[in-house]
């Protein structure tokens, strides 16, 4: 079959333009992936990251291979749950990743002790007096008979007081001593992921 001029150039420019609509949506694909891995990175640098708990530090709240969503952004108060970074804070930890997930019980500049194993705080109120106070606290732990004992202490400008929930089998501030501020990676929100089993969750959470 012979082709004329006009049919030829009409195929080729049919080609053409199939191969530039081809070439458009890769570059565009590329594109927003891009776009998605810098707002990732941005995300996950600025606003919030997830961690996966391990161990028995936090029963009865939390429980190993829960996964948390930690905001950056937060200041952390008295009962958060925070993320700490445990490299230079507890000298046991020889892993630079090593993170811990304790509660803060106490702020700087306030004291924090133990009486028949209840844990006790000082704060300064808006008038600058001094109150004491006992944690408001489930005392789990307590229930079979273990006693909890803090030597009464003031906790140092720029630190935390923490402790993890699970009073029995937790290396906190009783362990290694108050934890600077910026070795709080972040505060743990309400939002708690449980289902451990979710592959996609999985594979989503490993982003952030």
């Amino acid at each position: 079959m012979k082709y004329t001029t006009y049919q030829i150039r009409n195929n080729i420019t049919q080609n053409q333009l199939a191969e530039r609509k081809s070439n458009r949506f890769f570059v565009a694909l590329i594109t927003f992936l891009f776009i998605v891995l810098i707002a990732v990175s941005y995300i996950r640098t600025f606003v919030f990251f997830s961690v996966r708990v391990s161990g028995t530090s936090m029963n009865q709240t939390l429980y190993s291979n829960d996964l948390l969503a930690v905001s950056r952004q937060l200041k952390p108060s008295r009962y958060d749950v925070v993320v700490i970074e445990a490299y230079g804070v507890d000298p046991l930890t020889v892993d630079k990743d090593t993170l811990y997930i304790k509660r803060v019980v106490a702020l700087e500049g306030e004291d924090i002790w133990t009486v028949g194993g209840e844990v006790y705080y000082s704060y300064k109120d808006e008038s600058g007096n001094v109150v004491e106070a006992l944690l408001d606290d489930p005392n789990e732990y307590l229930r079979d008979g273990y006693y909890l004992s803090i030597p009464r202490q003031t906790v140092p400008e720029g630190c935390y007081f923490v402790l993890g929930d699970n009073r029995r089998d937790s290396r906190d501030s009783r362990s290694f001593g108050c934890v600077p501020k910026e070795k709080v990676k972040g505060v743990v929100t309400d939002f708690v992921i449980e289902n451990k089993d979710n592959v996609f969750l999985q594979i989503l959470t490993s982003f952030v």
